[in-house]
């Protein structure tokens, strides 16, 4: 299992709006160079699958397993790379003072155990570069959206 955290100075409604739409991932996620609903009049719920390319190409399509909005998601592989024999993620959302900690949980197994550490070692940095991508993303459009109401 692998957990990053990371504090976010943006209510958890929003943050948690902002990270399951489909529509505008792309502009936070700089992870992925692909993100969609498979089912285009779905939204985001529990038996819904989505696919998710990343920059390398790589492609994963997941199914919900979890969605208690605004406090979390969980999704598992349904269809994705052949060395990957388990992939799963839970996105937390806990409200704290002065914003929300954003929590984002990982599963991954291959089917050979030596990968696991590689693999577990480059998706915890790509989850602090999704966390920090999503911070900069919430606070930028949080504070527009306050100047605009003023």
């Amino acid at each position: 299992m692998i957990t990053e955290s990371l504090q976010m100075n943006c209510s958890i409604e929003k943050l948690f709006k902002i990270s399951q739409d489909y529509s505008r991932r792309l502009e936070w996620d700089t992870f992925l160079q692909e993100a969609k609903i498979l089912l285009p009049d779905e939204k985001p719920g529990v038996g819904v699958k989505t696919f998710c390319k990343a920059w390398n190409g790589i492609g994963i399509e997941t199914v919900y397993v979890s969605f208690n909005e605004p406090k979390v998601v969980a999704v598992k592989m349904k269809k994705g790379p052949w060395i990957f024999r388990e992939f799963a993620a839970t996105w937390r959302f806990e409200e704290i003072q002065n914003g929300t900690l954003v929590t984002f949980i990982y599963h991954v197994k291959t089917k050979f155990r030596p990968l696991d550490f590689f693999f577990g070692m480059l998706f915890k940095l790509e989850m602090k570069r999704r966390l920090r991508d999503l911070k900069t993303y919430s606070e930028a459009k949080a504070e527009i959206e306050d100047e605009v109401i003023k």
